[in-house]
């Protein structure tokens, strides 16, 4: 408390907005107490300046940031906030998706097996990092999943329910995301003979990522577990 007594002390000039926002920054990686408290209310109850609060936030996720700004309003309204231990299932192969999921902080995996127990064994599991989401496009239709999300250490996670993301036309949103990755792939004259179908099943498998000038794409290209397609070049 003492602390930010003396910050408010030494920022009392600055704008309300720009305290209010550095007042929820946590120094040590979590998902900040002030933001876990926005996201504990109902969408319908978070202010506009809390939605744009959270939305700050969740800049440093990249999968987060790739969105439009509207969509990235809407999911800041509606997602909660989870935190979960090592070897927990986030989402069980051959089940119904019900959420979307960013990571936050920590690691998961994504295996073939329904309990996720294969990742810690194979010496080279398949793994997504802070900044990565999944589950989205699981929403959009009445499959089940085809993979299974395992924690390969305590994890937190911003989420979008199923109930939420179509009470806010989020599905509307993607839709069109997943329509660009159909039209993108439909253009390449390696899929010129796939079929309609083929092709929306890749769609599903895929995502759009953003990597800005100098950044690093991939370590080892080769050993890569991702087929990567560059869809465009500023």
């Amino acid at each position: 408390m003492g602390n930010r007594k003396a910050y408010k002390k030494e920022c009392g000039n600055l704008p309300a907005r720009v305290l209010c926002i550095s007042l929820i920054l946590s120094p040590q990686g979590h998902f900040p107490p002030r933001a876990i408290q926005i996201t504990q209310k109902k969408p319908s109850w978070r202010t506009e300046h809390e939605i744009q609060a959270l939305c700050n936030v969740l800049q440093v996720l990249d999968s987060y940031r790739n969105y439009e700004e509207p969509l990235q309003l809407l999911l800041a309204k509606v997602m909660r906030f989870e935190r979960f231990g090592r070897r927990r299932v986030i989402v069980k192969k051959g089940q119904r998706g019900n959420s979307f999921y960013f990571i936050y902080l920590g690691t998961v995996a994504v295996t073939e097996d329904e309990d996720g127990s294969s990742a810690f064994l194979d010496p080279h599991p398949t793994l997504l990092y802070k900044g990565g989401c999944f589950g989205e496009m699981g929403l959009l239709s009445a499959g089940v999943r085809r993979a299974t999300v395992v924690c390969m250490e305590e994890t937190e996670f911003l989420v979008v329910d199923r109930e939420d993301f179509l009470a806010n036309k989020l599905d509307d949103e993607i839709q069109k995301e997943s329509q660009y990755r159909f039209g993108f792939f439909r253009s390449l004259d390696l899929f010129k003979s796939w079929s309609d179908e083929k092709l929306w099943h890749l769609v599903t498998l895929g995502k759009v990522e953003k990597f800005s000038h100098g950044q690093l794409v991939s370590k080892d290209f080769v050993d890569s577990s991702f087929l990567m397609f560059i869809c465009k070049v500023r």
